[in-house]
């Protein structure tokens, strides 16, 4: 414990010292989100971390899945001050992760379409491409069962691809040979 103390003070002092220093952040949220008790709290760390760099989205993902575990509507206030802000493909698969969780399906999808619409061309975006064309598939599937019970075994329902990206790019490689 006071070693765990004398680490803290070194961080801070380093902190203190050059208020950019990213390794001291990063070791002094670790020994904020260990500590669990104590003061300053995990929380008051981050709050002071995302003031001097409100633009880093790791910092900002650390924040918001620490705040789900004190309670989803905490995490919800993180996440909500930060998204428009902070393009962070991270940060919006770590606030989709927890709509999903959270949030009824159409909550979960005006939330990947506000993402699609701030990432969406992103050359990053191919996992939150994937996911949203899954979870579309999804509910067409629900809602085609819900329609007719039969659909299933009629062939009505959509493929459940492991991969659709490339699904989509072994369908379409013919298309651009010709």
């Amino acid at each position: 414990y006071v070693k765990q103390e004398a680490k803290v003070r070194a961080l801070d002092a380093a902190i203190e010292a050059d208020p950019h220093d990213v390794q001291a952040w990063d070791g002094r949220l670790k020994e904020a989100l260990a500590a669990r008790t104590g003061s300053p709290g995990p929380q008051e760390v981050f709050e002071r971390a995302v003031k001097q760099f409100p633009f880093a989205g790791r910092v900002w993902v650390a924040y918001g899945e620490w705040s789900e575990q004190e309670g989803a509507a905490q995490a919800n206030a993180v996440y909500q001050r930060c998204l428009q802000q902070v393009p962070s493909l991270d940060l919006w698969m770590s606030y989709l992760g927890f709509c999903k969780r959270y949030q009824t399906v159409e909550e979960v999808l005006r939330a990947y379409q506000r993402a699609l619409d701030l990432l969406g061309t992103d050359s990053k975006a191919g996992p939150l491409w994937t996911e949203y064309l899954a979870l579309l598939k999804h509910m067409y599937n629900l809602q085609r069962k819900k329609e007719n019970p039969d659909a299933e075994v009629s062939g009505q329902l959509l493929a459940q691809d492991a991969n659709p990206m490339e699904t989509a790019r072994r369908v379409m490689k013919p298309l651009f040979k010709k």
